[in-house]
């Protein structure tokens, strides 16, 4: 059996729901450029689903919660555009593997984008589980940490971007099949916190 190089999607939840005015904690870079990638991309996903899930729920907080989500897209375009176009690559980079690698873990990408789907999925699922009272202040906390310009992303996780910039390992020669490949699986770091949004940049709802 071959095993598997995992790097993980890690969420991360405390970026989100803690409170904008505290300074947040850097995010350490594991060293591995796959962990990182995830971890990076990870963030991104989770702008993503709290955004739709967001305004989904709140149909009379679209403007306010749009003006703040369309405002760090527009700051992070740069770095999200990077990120996600080097995890696209990932095939590019397995293709360099030794064939019986290569074919395994290209194989396997369908699968790859098929379970972060499904990851999206639960976690949107995670913020509807909540009553309304702890959804609208997942949501206000959230949209607190995103106007925060010191938590964009090329800040935030100013210690991950190099080791992601320094691109994947090169891959070592495999004398056999059992060989460690480069296959991405996800898993959820812990459940959604409403978190405390008590000092929320967010104007209240009216």
């Amino acid at each position: 059996m071959k095993k598997l190089f995992a790097f993980i999607l890690f969420v991360e939840i405390a970026f989100f729901t803690s409170p904008a005015q505290s300074a947040p904690s850097l995010p350490a870079s594991s060293g591995d450029y796959f962990q990182d990638l995830g971890v990076v991309n990870g963030g991104i996903r989770m702008v993503n689903v709290t955004e739709t899930t967001c305004i989904e729920a709140f149909q009379k907080s679209n403007d306010r919660y749009r003006l703040v989500y369309d405002g760090w897209k527009r700051r992070n375009e740069n770095v999200v555009t990077e990120m996600q176009n080097d995890f696209e690559s990932l095939p590019k980079f397995w293709a360099t593997l030794d064939p019986r690698s290569a074919k395994f873990s290209l194989q396997n990408w369908p699968l790859i984008q098929k379970g972060l789907k499904m990851g999206d999925e639960n976690t949107k699922q995670q913020l509807l589980a909540q009553d309304k009272k702890h959804l609208r202040a997942t949501c206000d906390a959230v949209a607190s940490s995103l106007a925060d310009q010191t938590r964009d992303f090329d800040r935030y996780y100013a210690n991950l971007l190099p080791t992601i910039r320094r691109g994947p390992p090169v891959p070592v020669a495999q004398a056999n099949s059992n060989t460690t490949t480069f296959v991405p699986t996800i898993t959820t770091s812990r459940p959604v916190n409403p978190g405390d949004a008590a000092s929320s940049s967010v104007p209240p709802e009216k």
